[in-house]
């Protein structure tokens, strides 16, 4: 059966209709594809109800859910997710997204493929560009796949499979009044995160070995728009995939590139026997500089200045980021320490800070980057040069 599609709404009428028109200009191949959009309560004359009733779909059967009482993002995107079961997978989108003219037939086919193995969670319709956890760009390494591995969610646009869903249920019943703990393998960003649902898929992929898959390419884009979880900001939105693929090329496990929830590379066992630390050791990485613990690793490349014995060190010079480790780039910027050894720090790199900002955005323009400060700071101390 085809994955069935949920448009999923609040109180953003023009939001709604943007989904929709994005949805119903995509191409289905003569495919049915059933819609349904879900109405979360906010009061009995929601203009979004009517623009849901009111909605030609002509690529399948359409179906109104309409709650009497208001659920809350988290619990209204769960019921949706629960949709599943009815059609083996279901494909989300919030209000605030437009999808690719190609999003059906990526996620039909990605959905037919990886519906058999049992460590994908979900595919995703969504690739990020931008690293939320850094507030730096987002790059990835490519292998000449399609799709690559991710302990993460980003909750815009995602197809999960009936069956991986029902067992996540099970765990979440159990678990959802309970804290979710913070250790070396969750960011501690993560629990804190009140009204969302995908901190419970995050913590639960961690701690079951399942994965996401992710596309290079995005098939869904955000709009930028306030919501539940923030205010108006573009800095979420990407460009999509105009263009028909006749033939993806999906990256298993074996081969896929996979990055855990910090966003590091956690595949690359053939370079660490380079070095010296593969085998039954735990190697991790913290290029980014983001991890608070270390407990459960043997070895670690970090740009962090650690308390452990620096076995070896790398420039930043490469991209993506770990490219430097897998080239061995000479210099002092980022660093493989042997967590069972302490000693001094390595010594500071006064500029360091300096150095990362510049190696992702190498052509920053500084005149205008003082330019935008400075009129960032007036803003924010309220100056206004007419009282003067």
């Amino acid at each position: 059966m085809n994955p069935v599609i949920v448009a999923i709404t609040y109180n953003r009428p023009d939001s709604l209709k943007r989904l929709l028109k994005s949805l119903e200009t995509a191409h289905y191949d003569d495919e049915t594809a059933d819609l349904v959009i879900s109405v979360d309560h906010w009061k009995d004359d929601n203009p979004c109800i009517k623009i849901a009733e009111d909605f030609s779909w002509p690529h399948g059967k359409k179906t109104v859910k309409v709650y009497e009482k208001n659920l809350g993002l988290k619990e209204h995107v769960m019921r949706c997710a629960d949709i599943s079961k009815e059609y083996g997978s279901v494909i989300l989108l919030e209000d605030d997204m437009i999808v690719s003219p190609y999003f059906y037939l990526y996620a039909k086919q990605a959905s037919e493929y990886y519906r058999d193995k049992s460590e994908v969670f979900g595919i995703a319709l969504y690739s990020a560009t931008y690293n939320g956890l850094t507030g730096y760009p987002r790059e990835k390494y490519h292998t000449g796949y399609d799709t690559y591995y991710e302990k993460w969610l980003t909750t815009w646009g995602e197809l999960i499979f009936a069956d991986r869903w029902a067992e996540f249920k099970l765990w979440y019943e159990e678990n959802r009044d309970k804290e979710l703990k913070v250790d070396s393998d969750i960011p501690s960003m993560v629990p804190k995160w009140e009204k969302a649902w995908s901190k419970y898929v995050i913590y639960y992929m961690n701690k079951h070995e399942k994965w996401f898959v992710i596309p290079y390419v995005s098939y869904a884009t955000n709009a930028a728009e306030s919501g539940v979880h923030g205010q108006k900001s573009a800095e979420w939105q990407v460009g999509m995939q105009y263009g028909r693929k006749q033939d993806y090329r999906f990256s298993d496990y074996d081969n896929a590139v996979k990055y855990d929830t910090f966003l590091e590379r956690c595949d690359m066992d053939a370079v660490f026997e380079r070095y010296g630390i593969a085998g039954s050791k735990r190697v991790i990485c913290d290029l980014h500089g983001i991890r608070e613990s270390y407990d459960s690793a043997d070895y670690c490349f970090s740009v962090k200045l650690l308390p452990y014995k620096v076995l070896r060190s790398f420039g930043l010079i490469y991209h993506p980021i770990e490219q430097n480790i897998i080239e061995n780039a000479q210099g002092n910027d980022i660093f493989l320490y042997d967590l069972s050894v302490s000693a001094q720090p390595p010594k500071a790199d006064p500029d360091m800070d300096y150095k990362l900002y510049r190696y992702y955005y190498p052509f920053l323009n500084k005149r205008k980057l003082i330019k935008y400060l400075l009129r960032e700071i007036k803003k924010r101390v309220g100056f206004n040069e007419k009282s003067i």
